[in-house]
């Protein structure tokens, strides 16, 4: 009998694994089908901005069809083909189309024809421009070395070297005070960080980073008129500095100041393109007196990345895009929210803007990215719930 109850008591525990086992699989099923929907919209938005003669996104929604697939779905090597061929990267055009006919999941022989006619014509093109791709990865690689060069200067910018030697000719006492100042707010005790802020800038007034500390500590005691008066001697010693700006912009819009805000986030960007704090806080600041217009031109241009383009900070920060898309829906658009809404999501924003998607979708009549937002939206918070039971 005591056999019979081990032998009983296994069984029920193997076919419990057998059932967690198979849900297991079931979620991961689940999260792959959301996964391939996704890659959907972006395959979709691919073709769109290739048609747009956006070259440059269209490539960016192809690779991101292909890493949301695991490299496994035909179309995103399609579409990904279709780009190079426009780009002329004839070479890397047939490799896809070739990957694209190995993953061919459906019996249509008018799709293997397609592909098939395409890779020829890439190989084809491919064969012609030989020499010419030759002496295009010849630039290509020089270009990398001068990255690598630049990106090696970088480490030690003209900045860094002023504030090393700033730090090397400090006051001991100055450090002394400084260092303990950070101490204190590190344990939130912003009196005592004050008390000893002003007691460095004493000894050295034109420390424009403890003045511009001070500034902020005040603005957090709720002491607005104070935490200027820090600020804009911060802004005196040191014009380039940005911290002072942005914070100072903060404080006057607080007391109801706007106009008197917007300039400051202005110089900010003068000085400093490539940040996105200080154009979220100008478009934010022109929203806020009913300049909807006038504050996406302003996050559209910081997209831009300046006249030659090379300022990227801006395009990658999340709150910047999804604070664009917001303003433009305002305005009553729709592709361009649904594409940043979408961007967000998939650069490891909110689950919820997948919602946020969804209800651009729907206010565009388009059914079926509405649909496929929601129901990549369900798997998502179906998954996270029953990660948040099993923690239980």
């Amino acid at each position: 009998e005591s056999s019979d109850v081990t032998f009983a008591e296994l069984a029920r525990l193997t076919q419990q694994k057998a059932g967690s086992t198979q849900a297991d699989a079931q979620r991961r099923q689940d999260i792959r089908e959301a996964m391939k929907k996704i890659a959907a919209l972006h395959s979709n938005a691919s073709a769109s901005y290739l048609l747009a003669e956006e070259t440059h996104k269209a490539l960016i929604h192809a690779e991101k069809a292909i890493s949301l697939t695991e490299q496994n779905w035909h179309k995103a090597f399609y579409r990904r083909a279709e780009v190079h061929m426009k780009l002329g990267g004839y070479k890397r055009a047939s490799l896809d189309y070739a990957e694209s006919l190995s993953l061919i999941e459906t019996n249509d022989v008018n799709d293997e024809e397609h592909l098939t006619r395409r890779k020829m014509e890439a190989e084809r093109r491919a064969s012609e421009h030989a020499q010419d791709e030759s002496e295009a990865r010849e630039i290509e690689e020089e270009l990398k070395n001068q990255d690598e060069e630049a990106r090696k200067k970088k480490e030690t910018t003209a900045t860094d070297i002023t504030l090393q030697a700033e730090e090397r000719d400090r006051d001991p006492e100055v450090k002394r005070l400084h260092a303990e100042a950070g101490e204190a707010i590190a344990r939130k005790d912003a009196r005592e960080a004050i008390r000893l802020l002003e007691r460095a800038t004493s000894l050295e007034p034109t420390f424009y980073q403890a003045l511009c500390q001070i500034g902020m500590l005040y603005f957090h005691l709720d002491d607005a008129n104070t935490a200027l008066t820090y600020l804009q001697r911060s802004i005196r010693a040191e014009a380039n500095y940005l911290r002072p700006y942005t914070t100072m912009g903060s404080v006057l819009e607080s007391l109801g100041r706007h106009d008197e805000a917007e300039p400051l986030y202005r110089q900010s960007i003068r000085i400093n393109f490539d940040q996105a704090d200080a154009w979220v806080q100008l478009a934010l600041n022109l929203a806020a007196r009913g300049k909807v217009r006038a504050a996406v031109d302003e996050l559209r241009k910081a997209l831009v990345g300046g006249p030659e383009g090379k300022f990227h900070t801006p395009r990658n920060d999340g709150t910047l895009l999804f604070l664009l898309g917001y303003l433009s829906l305002l305005l009553g658009a729709r592709a361009e929210p649904m594409s940043l809404f979408l961007r967000v999501c998939q650069d490891g924003g909110s689950p919820l803007f997948l919602y946020c998607l969804a209800r651009v979708a729907s206010s565009a009549d388009d059914e079926e990215h509405m649909q496929q937002a929601l129901d990549a939206f369900e798997t998502v918070r179906r998954d996270h719930e029953d990660e948040s039971r099993r923690d239980l």
